[in-house]
């Protein structure tokens, strides 16, 4: 004949439950918020990479003209960049080019004929993120421009 072990199996006491609920009701909040701050920080990463790409677009289309034969020093104008809602499909972003000539003694003041081009490209994106970067294209001869 065999016998059979009756063990009796011990569950958890209700203090015991009542403690493991306290410790995960202490637990759990700042592991949220690590864990929102985490994914704020990923999408403003995300956006800021946005922007970056925007800009460099934009800036890329400048200098490309700017080189071009067919196009250069006199084809780069605002009008030629008109500003954008929705960029290169990118919904709550817009991007604006703004074209100046200026002084060569001071490159905020406008100046006809200077043969100096200062371009802004301004980009801004969702929950207030911007990004402004600037160049110069030139018509003058040994300063680098094609003319």
């Amino acid at each position: 004949m065999t016998r059979r072990s009756h063990r009796r199996r011990r569950a958890l006491s209700l203090v015991e439950v009542i403690i493991a609920m306290v410790i995960l009701a202490l637990a759990v909040p700042p592991l949220l918020v690590q864990i929102g701050a985490g994914v704020e920080q990923q999408q403003a990463t995300l956006i800021q990479q946005n922007l970056v790409r925007l800009a460099s677009e934009r800036m890329w289309q400048v200098f490309t003209d700017h080189a071009n034969p067919a196009r250069g020093y006199d084809a780069i104008v605002s009008a030629a960049y008109p500003e954008e809602s929705t960029p290169g499909g990118l919904a709550g972003y817009t991007r604006r080019t703004e074209i100046r000539e200026v002084s060569p003694a001071n490159y905020s003041t406008p100046q006809e004929g200077s043969g100096i081009k200062r371009f802004r490209v301004q980009v801004t994106g969702p929950r207030n993120h911007a990004l402004v970067v600037e160049s110069f294209v030139t018509n003058i001869p040994g300063a680098g421009g094609t003319g």
